[in-house]
């Protein structure tokens, strides 16, 4: 057992430098702007936090792009288009860029996130299941 957790942890400190070294290598890129936001996009921007993987994300949302903080601090931004239906619409956001507060924004891709907005009442955007 414990050659299984030495390997583990071996393992979960390669992972960290890997991604430490990664992050550290990154070019530094310009703040990404928001563009002027649609009537949907005004309301999705005074909803409250959306909580995903136990943090509570605030994203604000402007043209073809948004912006998420966590606890009010950058955190990571992209594009995202939506799909409306009856009920709401479903936004996909793709994210392009990470906030890291030594080094700044970052050209970083990740997989996208779904959420889905609730027209109401009462309004509402959450992670989509």
């Amino acid at each position: 057992m414990k050659q299984v957790n030495s390997i583990k942890l071996a393992l979960i400190v390669i992972m960290a430098l890997t991604v430490a070294s990664f992050v550290t290598g990154c070019a530094t890129t310009p703040p990404p702007q928001l563009g002027e936001p649609t009537a949907l996009q005004v309301t999705l921007n005074e909803l409250a936090p959306v909580s995903v993987a136990g943090k509570n994300m605030k994203f604000q949302f402007g043209g073809d792009r948004w912006i998420a903080t966590v606890d009010g601090k950058d955190f990571s931004a992209g594009t995202f288009v939506s799909e409306d239906n009856a009920k709401g619409s479903i936004l996909t956001l793709t994210q392009t860029h990470l906030y890291n507060e030594k080094l700044g924004w970052s050209e970083i891709p990740a997989p996208a996130i779904v959420l889905d907005y609730k027209k109401g009442p009462p309004k509402s955007l959450s992670l989509k299941k």
